[in-house]
């Protein structure tokens, strides 16, 4: 796109230049060194140097010598003093980029069509501009200079106060901040920062041009009006978009308002019907509901104005006519307003579901609950439950149709260089923890959503069940029937396995207590307790346990320790046979303990199962288990006893973006993953026989059972048709 249509696009016939170059004459170049005198003495300018020692103490005297120093040089050189005192300007105030030279600035002003008369210096700017504005400026684009090089104001961003003037007096023009303080890399990071100076009623659309996208000092034209059309595409999209969004702001309350007198003008059995009825039946909140018909009533008004406005319209075709111009990628971290309004579309935050209780859906994310890891340097690794909408949602009666889901794992996007995502692999739309992770699709696991709804019962999210854990208010109706009956059982178990822990700990003890009283401290007792430890196992119903362990055989000493020595009188209160019989009634009890829990392992391990077949990747979350509860020492436990699958619930990939992952998921394991000459041949190549078919809709198959072994003279038996 040529430059002068580029400008076009922008509505622009006339462009204003505002810059220190413009200031040309001697007068003004004295001001501007008056200003700078520290670094127009280390300028080294041999026509300055007695000027500036003999008048160090009388600024009025010393800027009347400038002039007149100046006045006498020729015209090129004093371009090549000013020259010289903006590189000397660049190296004090560490700028990052060149200043533009005089050839330079008057390239641009050829490109640009810029006329003598819009050349401006800052001299009187102000009121020039309001007489521009006032007369109508819509095809004006304005160039400032960011920084002033004289007086005081030169500390203060000076082009900043030009952009002001513009906004406060209703410009409708195209401004544009030129400086050689920032890169061009980080030319949007010193638009925010602008930005963040402005006043609400200033607020102007504004870009910037780093002087590095000029290529320099001396840049030819082609490099300079390429840098041209580049600023140019960037107004033309901050101005379109800040059009749209001028335009919309005092419509969106009057929207609302329009809304709410609406839902409020609707009787309350219309409502009751339409809202509360219609929440019921679709298993979701009434305040769902009405979140829906507010957002749609706005959105629909705002599609209508977008449709019909005519400011709308022209920011709408000068954004698409702009298109032909590319614009080059910025290697920079994701910028973190595109990544707020992204995931706004796509990903709904922990905080919001789990608070809400919102009950398991399509989409929903699961992360590793680190707080159930000893090892604190355990990876976070997160995973994406998937299915049809409509089989994973609780109705309101409790049921659903499905009674299973896909599980599957998230990982992180590949390293630049590595092997790219392919036909196995899904990245999501969202971003999470600064990076946009892909769905793993080779690996998933069938899940128990009965065991998932766990999550869906606790603000946590997390997918366990504490001792003592009450129905939280504010559960939908198919949450609240279903809720007896995911819970009942797991209150039972973790009863029961701390029952046992408590019968295994009181018959250690008792075996312990009944030792102590011996006379002689023989061995047998601590092989004893080495039995008794084996035979309890864990002593918790539902998690595997040692075999018994029998005690080992008594040996003669042993024998000896147990009936006491007989120069020993045994003890009237304790005597050693009784030591025996408690010791091997404590050692039955446990023995009957364990074969309790074994009858009862196997059915409550098919309950505490999560995942069927998963792979590695599931290896910590595919079966519950008990954890007893957590204290500290001296203190009051802090987490109750549980049965937990050490998942949580941290957010949902929003529809339709979960369902695009779950349609990704369904092509990927029904696509057809061998050529039909592999099929029939087994890898080989395909015989001249089958790869011409008898009929247009014959297909050679393989047998599917193997065939008997033909005869020696048959020479084989050729593979049926269909």
């Amino acid at each position: 796109m040529k430059l002068e249509a580029a400008l076009h696009c922008l509505g622009g016939t006339r462009v204003i230049w505002i810059d220190d170059h413009f200031n040309d004459t001697p007068a003004q170049l004295a001001t501007m060194f008056i200003a700078n005198l520290e670094k127009v003495k280390v300028s080294g300018v041999p026509e300055f140097a007695d000027l500036l020692e003999r008048d160090e103490f009388e600024p009025e005297a010393t800027e009347g010598r400038l002039v007149q120093a100046l006045t006498d040089m020729r015209e090129d050189r004093r371009d090549e003093v000013k020259a010289i005192f903006f590189d000397v300007e660049k190296a004090v105030e560490g700028f990052p980029v060149d200043e533009l030279s005089t050839a330079a600035v008057e390239r641009a002003c050829s490109l640009l069509a810029i006329a003598d008369k819009d050349r401006w210096t800052f001299d009187g700017v102000e009121q020039k501009i309001r007489d521009i504005v006032r007369e109508g400026d819509g095809n004006v684009s304005y160039i400032v200079d960011l920084k002033e090089s004289r007086g005081t104001r030169s500390l203060v961003t000076r082009g900043m106060d030009i952009l002001k003037v513009l906004a406060t007096e209703g410009s409708r023009g195209t401004a544009f901040i030129l400086t050689h303080e920032t890169v061009i890399a980080n030319e949007g990071k010193t638009e925010v920062e602008l930005r963040m100076g402005l006043e609400p009623d200033e607020d102007i659309p504004l870009c910037v041009i780093s002087k590095q996208r000029l290529a320099g000092r001396d840049p030819d034209t082609e490099v300079m009006e390429e840098a041209f059309r580049v600023a140019i595409k960037r107004a033309g999209l901050r101005r379109g978009v800040h059009e749209v969004l001028t335009k919309a702001a005092p419509q969106v309350p009057r929207w609302f308002e329009d809304a709410r007198g609406r839902l409020l003008r609707i009787p309350p059995e219309r409502l009751d019907a339409h809202v509360v009825e219609r929440g019921y039946e679709e298993g979701v909140s009434e305040l769902h509901v009405l979140e829906r018909t507010l957002t749609a009533h706005m959105a629909q008004k705002m599609r209508s104005m977008f449709a019909t406005d005519e400011t709308v319209r022209a920011s709408s075709e000068r954004l698409r006519a702009l298109r032909g111009i590319k614009l080059a990628p910025v290697e920079a971290p994701p910028d973190e307003d595109l990544v707020a309004f992204r995931n706004a579309e796509t990903w709904e935050e922990a905080d919001l579901i789990n608070a809400s209780f919102a009950p398991i859906a399509s989409g929903d994310v699961f992360e590793l609950d680190l707080s159930e890891f000893s090892n604190k340097q355990m990876a976070r690794k997160r995973f994406v439950l998937i299915g049809q909408a409509c089989e994973i949602g609780l109705r309101p009666n409790g049921k659903r149709g499905a009674r299973t889901g896909i599980l599957l794992p998230l990982k992180a996007p590949p390293k630049p260089g590595e092997e790219k995502t392919g036909a196995k692999q899904y990245v999501l739309q969202c971003t999470l923890d600064g990076v946009t992770p892909v769905v793993d699709l080779r690996n998933p696991a069938t899940v128990d959503l009965s065991i998932m709804d766990l999550a869906s019962f606790r603000s946590d999210g997390a997918v366990r069940f504490d001792k003592g854990q009450a129905c939280p208010a504010g559960l939908l109706p198919g949450q609240v029937r279903i809720y007896g009956e995911r819970t009942g059982w797991l209150s039972d178990y973790v009863a029961a396995c701390e029952d046992k822990a408590a019968r295994a700990a009181a018959a250690v003890a008792a075996a312990k207590a009944a030792a102590r009283p011996r006379p002689v401290a023989a061995p047998v007792p601590e092989a004893a307790f080495a039995v008794l430890a084996a035979n309890a196992g864990d002593a918790v119903p539902g998690a595997p346990a040692a075999p018994p362990v029998e005690p080992p055989p008594a040996t003669p000493d042993a024998a000896s320790a147990l009936d006491g020595p007989a120069s020993v009188e045994a003890s009237p209160a304790e005597p050693p046979a009784d030591l025996r019989a408690e010791m091997e009634a404590a050692i039955e009890r446990l023995r009957d303990a364990y074969k309790d829990q074994a009858s009862t392992h196997g059915a409550v391990a098919r309950r505490l199962l999560l995942a069927v077949a998963s792979p590695d990747d599931f290896k910590n979350v595919a079966v519950g288990g008990f954890e007893p509860a957590k204290a500290a020492k001296g203190r009051p436990p802090h987490v109750p006893a549980r049965v937990t699958w050490r998942l949580i619930r941290c957010g949902r990939i929003r529809e339709p973006f979960a369902a695009d992952i779950l349609s990704n998921y369904l092509a990927s394991v029904g696509r057809n993953a061998f050529e039909i000459d592999f099929v029939l041949t087994g890898g080989g190549a395909a015989p001249a026989a089958a790869a011409k078919p008898a009929g247009p809709t014959a297909v050679a198959l393989p047998a599917l059972s193997p065939a008997p072994a033909p005869a020696a003279s048959s020479g084989g038996e050729a593979p049926a048709e269909v």
